[in-house]
């Protein structure tokens, strides 16, 4: 399952009912992204691949696209209050934690 959503003035938002959440992915949000003239946004999964990471990380470096990874499991032990997750513009994730805009 797939929810893509974006919320005038927010960050888009893509939630994956899924596992290992690779590259194309992130590849294809990009393009959501593009189409949306935006440069930031969330992808929610239950967990994410090195390759995600990788170029989540080249595309911060080189075309200025932001792009966090939240797993589900940051979200369950409230790093980020579910209650809260409408208003992410000041949830940039913590150093060193491989996920996000750090």
């Amino acid at each position: 399952m797939v929810l893509t959503a974006s919320l005038y003035g927010k960050p888009s938002i893509q939630v994956k009912q899924s596992e290992g959440v690779g590259r194309p992915i992130v590849d294809n949000f990009v393009g959501v992204l593009d189409r949306q003239k935006d440069k930031k946004g969330i992808i929610i999964a239950f967990d994410f691949t090195r390759g995600a990471e990788a170029e989540v990380a080249r595309l911060k470096r080189e075309a200025n696209i932001e792009i966090e990874l939240i797993p589900c499991k940051r979200i369950l032990r409230e790093e980020i209050p579910y209650r809260q997750l409408a208003n992410l513009s000041h949830y940039a994730a913590r150093p060193n934690s491989g996920y996000g805009l750090a």
